[in-house]
């Protein structure tokens, strides 16, 4: 093979290189801005629906279930399917009554990624109404999660097990 053909050759296997490498790119990028817009979505969604909550209910939550919540209007069209709320990321969210009716949980079936745990936490950490998070079997009171190094700490857990945020 001439060397001018070789030259050709191997310059054309390196441009097809390096559009591999861009086209690799361009997908983390938009994957990673998904993940931000979601977490950033779902932390406006618990943000927004506790006071919602709570101003109707007053501090005795009995009764509030997923479709008392979708009927009062509390949950946007694109994060309810009949009676099943479920999130930017396909989880399953309940909102339910605590066991002793003065308190609530909003609870993501199965946890939650590490950034969208943060990010709620991050928007609650001053909310008067916000109590305690739980991770699967393992809660922790607000003043628990009220700094950054204290949320990416607990937010390590937030993918194994129900992500429980409580309300009062």
């Amino acid at each position: 093979m001439p060397r001018r053909n070789r030259r050709g050759l191997i310059g054309m296997l390196l441009s097809i290189v390096v559009a591999v490498v861009i086209v690799i790119a361009i997908f983390a990028v938009y994957n990673q801005l998904t993940a931000s817009a979601s977490a950033a979505q779902t932390a406006v969604f618990v943000r927004q629906l506790a006071p919602q909550i709570s101003n109707q209910y007053r501090g005795t939550y009995t009764g509030l279930d997923n479709a008392a919540a979708i009927s009062s209007g509390f949950i946007p069209d694109n994060w309810r399917n009949g009676n099943t709320i479920t999130d930017p990321n396909g989880t399953t969210v309940t909102v339910a009554s605590a066991p002793n009716s003065s308190r609530f949980n909003i609870t993501f079936v199965g946890g939650v990624p590490v950034q969208t745990c943060k990010a709620v936490l991050g928007a609650l950490k001053s909310d008067g109404r916000f109590h305690a998070v739980g991770f699967g079997s393992t809660s922790r009171r607000k003043n628990l999660v009220d700094t950054p190094a204290k949320i990416n700490s607990e937010c390590a857990r937030s993918a194994g097990g129900d992500f429980i945020v409580r309300f009062r």
